[in-house]
Parts: C-alpha cells; structure tokens; sequence
C-alpha cells in the first residue's frame, strides 16, 4: 500500500520542538517536502491552535524579560537590551510575527488545504463525546472539542477526496482515534512518517537491520557531543557544575531520514545518564565552606546522525555528523545529603 502524501501535522509535534523550524525533529520533512509533493490538512480548529500557542510562547518570553530586568535593573543600561520603555508591549508583537513567519515559510513548502468548519460532523463529534470515543475518554479528556473538530474534518476530507491520510501526531489520542478509521494512518514523529516514505528502498531495509543490530558509533557520537554542552542548576544557582561523564546511552527511537549513494541520515532520541561534580557552597558561621560531591543525571537528547555504510550495506563505516538539538541541560546539583 502506498504511503499516504495527504498529511496533517498536530500542534503536539510543534509544540515538541518549539516552533524551531531548523530543529532535527522538523528537517526531515523540510527535506522530504522540497523534492516530493505533499499536500498539508489545516483544520481551522489546529490553525487556531498553533497561531495561539505561538502567541502564548511570545508573552512568555515578554514576561520573562520583564521578569529578569525586575531582579536585574542594570539589565536597562546593556545597549543591546530589548525593554526600553514601561511596557514596550510592540515586543511580544514582534517576536510573535517572527515566529508567525517562520510558520508561514514552514507551511508554504506544501500545498496546503485548509479545512474550514463545513468539514466538521457536529453529529458524530457529539456521539464521540457521549461514549466516551477518542480523542474524547475520562476526567480532562472530556473536553477534547478541538481535537475532536480535527479529525472530524481529516475524516470529511477522507472520505470526500477518497484518500488516505497520516496522522502525524504526538498525542496518543490521535493514535486511538486513526485505530478506529481506515483512512487513518498514525506516526508519532515527522521523522517516522518519512522513513515510511523511504522504505521501499532496497538499502533503506539494509540500513534497518544495521540498527537493530549495532548503534554504537551514534551512541559513541551523542557521548563526544552531549560532554560539550552547558550544564547548569535547577536547585541552587551558586552550584559550580564541572567535568560531565555519560554512563549510559539508551535510545527510543531511531528513524531513516534520508539517503544517498552511500550515506544515510538517521533521526534520533535518546535518553543519557551522566555524571558531574557539582560544587557546592555550604557557608555557615564559621565561615565560607565549599563541598564538590559527584551527583547523577538523566536527560533526553534528540537529534540527525549522518553515517557512511561500507560497500554492501552490511554496516556503518564512519560518522560524518551528529548534531543534537539541545544546547543545554539541567542539573540537581543537591543530591543524597549527608547527615548534618
């Protein structure tokens, strides 16, 4: 069965990567989309969405500002500092049709089909809702309308158009719903949705099996590049953070994301248990007092690996890149106090 190039893309994947358009989690798509037509869903209850939570994530930024030039008020005299005024609220306008741009440049590489209300089966959203049907279930779940709308309207279109449509969606509750529609076809990540675009490719196969077998060299990779990131503490900012070991790299997902002659781009997530020193302040009356205790962390990484395969595909001959998406990770620098 061919894979379907009728798509829609929950606001849960964007929101994912923080309406970073350049980020691992978006590029394959990006890539995909500039050589293989693609045409993109827009429900106007997920248009809604999208454009209010990038409207939300500017104010947040604006209040965090606003926010650290309370705690810092030299912050006004840094020539480069955005707060001018008393309120200054054209900058969450400005940021805010930043982000919207970077929106409308993302979707003006498909040809985009937006759905109005007219494509909404009130009737059948409402008998979702009564039997307690996904996305709909108990207790906060109750209260899925918009997402409801959504796939009311992916389905209308389905159905109107005789397509297939995937899916592409963070939140389990679309993954239940497609379950239930034949016309539905679920991927967690963009990044799984083109690996299935790939797949009927002989040496996308190949590549498979290499990693179900052996991720050593991107597991060794993400160790080079996650001792390279900032550290810094969650629970007390005196906290010096120093010398980072990784102990452990687990991954959770692995996706082909691209192809060539004999390179492959793999998309990633991973979850790395670390080691550092954190140095801690323990001042008292008796004076200043310093304790560097050797803590442990967890954190999930993501990221594009691109490795070049040896002559028969059997296996990876060298990583060429490895780039992780994250550029900094929190620490509790506090950990198994000793008894006072």
């Amino acid at each position: 069965m061919a894979i379907p190039r009728h798509i829609f893309i929950d606001t849960s994947v964007l929101d994912g990567c923080s309406y970073n358009f350049e980020s691992a989690a978006v590029q394959p798509i990006i890539d995909v989309a500039s050589k293989t037509p693609l045409t993109l869903l827009l429900p106007e209850p997920t248009e809604r969405e999208i454009r209010r939570h990038i409207k939300g994530r500017s104010d947040e930024v604006f209040a965090a500002l606003r926010k650290a030039q309370h705690r810092a008020p030299f912050l006004k005299k840094w020539k480069d500092w955005p707060l001018k005024g008393k309120h200054d609220f054209w900058l969450t306008y400005s940021l805010n049709e930043i982000a919207t741009k970077e929106l409308d440049t993302f979707l003006a590489l498909f040809q985009v089909v937006k759905l109005d209300t007219s494509y909404i089966d009130v009737g059948d959203v409402m008998e979702w809702h009564d039997k307690g049907t996904a996305p709909f279930g108990k207790g906060s779940k109750k209260a899925e309308f918009p997402d409801a709308f959504a796939l009311s309207s992916l389905l209308s279109f389905a159905k109107k158009e005789d397509q297939a449509v995937a899916i592409i969606s963070a939140d389990g509750d679309f993954q239940n719903a497609s379950g239930l529609h034949d016309c539905l076809f679920y991927y967690p990540t963009l990044a799984a949705y083109v690996e299935s675009l790939l797949m009927s490719d002989e040496h996308v196969k190949k590549v498979r099996d290499i990693l179900d077998t052996n991720v050593d060299m991107i597991a060794e990779g993400i160790r080079e590049e996650f001792v390279s990131l900032a550290f810094y503490p969650t629970d007390d900012e005196s906290a010096e953070l120093d010398n980072v070991e990784v102990d452990d790299v687990d991954f959770s997902e692995l996706n082909i994301v691209g192809m060539g002659e004999k390179e492959v781009s793999v998309a990633f997530q991973a979850d790395v248990g670390f080691s550092i020193d954190a140095k801690l302040d323990e001042t008292d009356w008796d004076g200043p007092a310093w304790h560097t205790e050797r803590v442990s962390g967890q954190a999930t990484v993501t990221g594009i690996a691109k490795l070049t395969v040896n002559g028969d595909w059997s296996d990876f001959r060298s990583l060429d890149i490895l780039r992780l998406d994250e550029e900094e990770v929190g620490v509790e620098a506090r950990q198994d106090r000793w008894d006072m």
